[in-house]
C-alpha cells in the first residue's frame, strides 16, 4: 500500500527583523509570546504545512515543547489573532491558524512535492501557482487565473451536500443571542472576536439553566454586570470566568429569593393586621349588641331594681361596660 506524501516541510525561514504587528505582540507577551509563536509556526509547517486546527491538542503540543500553562498559551494565541499575525477570518470561520505569509512560504517550499492535499479550498488566502494540488478525494486541482477549480464535479457536489446539511441543521444558538455575547466581549474585554467561540456555548448554556424564580432578563443583567466588573485590562481564564458568572447568578438568585421572602412576610403581616382589625371590629359590634340586649332586659325589669342599682346600671351602660354589667347584673344576661 502506497504511503501518503508527507504534507509538512522540515524547514521554514525566520526573519531577523519582525514586522510591527509581531513587535507589538512581543511587547505585550514578551519571551513567552515569542516561544508560543515560533512553536506554533513549527507545528503548522511540519504538519499540514499551511494551517493548523486551533484545538486542545494544539495547546497540549505547545505546552509539551515549552512548558507554559494552557491558559498562557491560549492567551498568547488570542493576542496573535488580535494582532492579525494569524488570519482573523479563517479563525472565525474555520477555527484554524494560518496567514498569507505562512501559505506563501509553504506553497513555495512544497513545489517539488509529488502532491499537496488541499483539505478545503476556502482555507486558501490566495491562488497558489503549484501544479501539484489535489483535493481530499485525490482529484487534481487546476488553477485557472484567479479561480480554483477541482477536477470533475467533486467540489460542487460536496458544496451542495454541505449546503443541504447546513439548511437542515437546527440553529442551536440564535444569532441575536450570539451577537449579544460578542458585543459584551467587544465592549468590556481586551479580546477580539476569535475568543468568542470558546465562550459562546458555555455562556448560552448558563442562560438555559434559569432558576424558576428568575427571568432570562435577570440572568442577562447578571452576565452583563460581570463583564462590566471584569474590566478591560485583565486576561480571561475561561474556567474562572464561567465559575464566577455562575456564582454571581447564585448570588442574584439568593437576593431575589430574599426579596420574595420579605414581600411574603409583609403580606402575611398585613393579612394578620387585617385579621386583627376585623376581629376587633367584630368584638365591638358584639359588645354593642350585648349592651343593647342588656338595656332591653333592664327596661323590662326596671321596677325590680333599687334606685342605687338603676344609677349604677345607667353609669355602666353609658360607659359601654358590657362585661361589668354582666358581673353586676347577671340576671340581665341573654
Amino acid at each position: 500500500m502506497a504511503r501518503n506524501t508527507k504534507q509538512g516541510v522540515d524547514y521554514f525561514p525566520l526573519d531577523c527583523r519582525f514586522d510591527d504587528n509581531i513587535d507589538l505582540y512581543l511587547t505585550e507577551k514578551e519571551s513567552n509570546g515569542l516561544a508560543v509563536l515560533i512553536t506554533t509556526w513549527q507545528l503548522i509547517y511540519s504538519n499540514d504545512g499551511y494551517f493548523k486546527k486551533f484545538d486542545d491538542d494544539l495547546l497540549l503540543m505547545i505546552k509539551k515543547r515549552i512548558g507554559l500553562s494552557l491558559d498562557e498559551i491560549r492567551s498568547c494565541l488570542m493576542a496573535c489573532i488580535k494582532r492579525e499575525i494569524f488570519d482573523k477570518n479563517l479563525f472565525e470561520k474555520f477555527n484554524i491558524l494560518s496567514s498569507r505569509t505562512i501559505q506563501k512560504i509553504y506553497f513555495s517550499s512544497a513545489k517539488k512535492k509529488k502532491e499537496i492535499i488541499i483539505v478545503n479550498l476556502d482555507y486558501l488566502l490566495f491562488m497558489p501557482e503549484n501544479d501539484n494540488l489535489i483535493d481530499s478525494g485525490g482529484n487534481k486541482i487546476n488553477v485557472c487565473g484567479n479561480q480554483i477549480d477541482s477536477g470533475g464535479n467533486t467540489t460542487k457536489e460536496e458544496e451542495e451536500e454541505k449546503k443541504k446539511k447546513k439548511e437542515n441543521q437546527p440553529n442551536l444558538f440564535p444569532e441575536n443571542e450570539v451577537e449579544k455575547i460578542k458585543a459584551l466581549f467587544e465592549t468590556y474585554t481586551i479580546h477580539s472576536n476569535p475568543y468568542y467561540k470558546t465562550f459562546i456555548e458555555p455562556i448560552l448554556e448558563l442562560r438555559k439553566k434559569i432558576p424558576e424564580d428568575m427571568t432570562i432578563e435577570q440572568i442577562d443583567e447578571v452576565i452583563t454586570s460581570y463583564f462590566v466588573k471584569y474590566g478591560k485590562d485583565k486576561p480571561i481564564n475561561m474556567e474562572f470566568f464561567l465559575d464566577n458568572i455562575s456564582k454571581e447568578i447564585i448570588k442574584k438568585h439568593e437576593e431575589i429569593l430574599n426579596i420574595k421572602k420579605q414581600k411574603l412576610l409583609k403580606e402575611a403581616e398585613k393579612a394578620r393586621l387585617t385579621y386583627t382589625e376585623i376581629n376587633h371590629e367584630a368584638d365591638e359590634i358584639f359588645k354593642k349588641q350585648q349592651l343593647l340586649k342588656q338595656k332591653e332586659n333592664f327596661d323590662k325589669n326596671y321596677d325590680k331594681f333599687s334606685e342605687a342599682e338603676k344609677e349604677k346600671f345607667i353609669r355602666l351602660f353609658e360607659n359601654g361596660l358590657s362585661m361589668s354589667i354582666s358581673l353586676e347584673f347577671p340576671q340581665l344576661q341573654c
